[in-house]
């Protein structure tokens, strides 16, 4: 992997968010605050909850807004850096202006990465911010749920992006999978929050779900190396 060529795909990429996709930043932060809300208002008027228990089960919730905003925002990214950049033929100049694959795919990763923590950090304070100005509510935290909130269920959901990114390269027709991916997983993990919002999570998921991230980021940075060229840009 060429550092040269890392740093310029990551200031590329920086520029192009800047650019032209602050609106779906802010609007990924808001819409899932939203989402949030309905998930954990039937909590609010529990009066068979002590009030330490409740702060606890609000922070434990928050562990979804991790995965909401990564897999949805992450992946806006991804379809951007990635699918649209190969349907628009620009994928072609940069590898024929000698930008190895790697260091394209790593850059791609980091600043998809980078980002969409900083959202999920400003998602998870308007949270807390909101319910506390709004209804007093209380949160804390667990070394588990932030654990699971701030690691584990970011890198799960970094994971399925990384593989996501490899069938972007390597297939030709995915505009239906970018069309229907966010869609359902953003709407298949918010009705899943409903059903478990009294659920308090378990070391076993933390531990599974950060070991699913980190096998499949380093399977796809294996695999991404092992794509022609030709296949990533369509041919």
């Amino acid at each position: 992997m060429n550092i040269t060529d890392l740093k310029a795909v990551i200031w590329k990429e920086n520029k192009e968010i800047l650019r032209s996709m602050k609106g779906v930043f802010l609007l990924t932060i808001v819409t899932t605050n939203v989402l949030q809300y309905i998930t954990v208002s039937p909590l609010l008027n529990r009066t068979d909850i002590s009030g330490e228990m409740k702060a606890t089960q609000f922070g434990a919730l928050t562990m979804y807004l991790s995965v909401l905003v990564v897999l949805f925002l992450g992946h806006t990214f991804i379809n951007r850096f990635l699918n649209d950049e190969r349907k628009d033929k620009t994928i072609q100049i940069l590898l024929a202006n000698g930008i190895d694959k790697r260091s394209l795919w790593f850059g791609k990763m980091t600043i998809t990465v980078l980002y969409t923590f900083i959202a999920l950090i400003f998602t998870v304070l308007l949270h807390i911010l909101f319910m506390k100005i709004a209804f007093n509510v209380d949160f804390k935290y667990t070394l588990l749920t932030f654990f699971l909130t701030f690691v584990s269920m970011p890198m799960l959901g970094f994971g399925t992006l990384a593989l996501l990114s490899i069938v972007y390269w390597y297939f030709n027709k995915v505009d239906i999978i970018s069309f229907l991916f966010p869609l359902i997983s953003y709407l298949g993990i918010w009705n899943l929050s409903i059903k478990l919002i009294y659920n308090f999570p378990s070391l076993i998921v933390c531990l599974i779900s950060t070991a699913i991230g980190i096998l499949a980021i380093f399977t796809a940075s294996i695999v991404v190396n092992r794509i022609p060229k030709e296949r990533i840009i369509g041919k």
